[in-house]
């Protein structure tokens, strides 16, 4: 018995120095996204005999990006629903759907306002005011971009440089709501 035991011990032991030299274990993680934006109007007008209208051919636009940190890239996605006023930070650690989320660029970043909200919520912050508004100037402290109620406000940049995150001037993105309503934001980067 004792020396069963002895093996069995050994046997964990070696299991273990080998599990310890692979180093990290943990997948690989890969992004794909498609950032989409269509716009579709038709427009009706009655006449005396019959009507007349006119559709507007689709005005899309869409970005596809792969996994990566260059042009048309990203690699880290961070999402969030709220029903209060919050700051993220986003070259702290932010927690993602996948685990902790920190960015050096931002390709791209929506806020959606709840239907059900009773006034506009707004978006600012040192990130909207330094990069977004005026690029390399914190001269607009109280400056915020509103979003309506059930609106969206969305930024692209999927070139290779993004939006830099900047610390402690450029790394705040923060929605103001009145109350309890509620936004969604979706930022994704690298």
């Amino acid at each position: 018995m004792k020396r069963f035991l002895t093996v069995g011990l050994a046997a964990l032991c070696a299991i273990v120095l080998a599990l310890g030299s692979m180093g990290d274990v943990t997948a690989a993680t890969s992004l794909t996204a498609s950032l989409a934006s269509t716009w579709s109007v038709r427009l009706t007008e009655a006449l005396a005999a019959g009507t007349q209208s006119y559709d507007s051919a689709n005005s899309g636009h869409t970005v596809t990006l792969t996994n990566g940190s260059g042009l048309n890239q990203a690699n880290k996605v961070f999402v969030a629903t709220a029903a209060a006023t919050t700051s993220y930070d986003l070259d702290s650690t932010l927690t993602g759907p996948l685990g902790s989320v920190s960015f050096t660029r931002i390709v791209g970043i929506r806020v959606v306002a709840a239907s059900a909200n009773s006034a506009a919520i707004s978006v600012g912050g040192d990130w909207i005011l330094t990069k977004y508004l005026t690029p390399g100037g914190d001269t607009l402290a109280n400056t915020t971009i509103p979003v309506s109620i059930n609106g969206s406000w969305e930024f692209v940049a999927p070139t290779a440089a993004g939006i830099a995150v900047t610390a402690t001037t450029g790394d705040v993105v923060t929605i103001t709501v009145a109350g309890t309503d509620s936004f969604t934001v979706m930022v994704v980067g690298s």
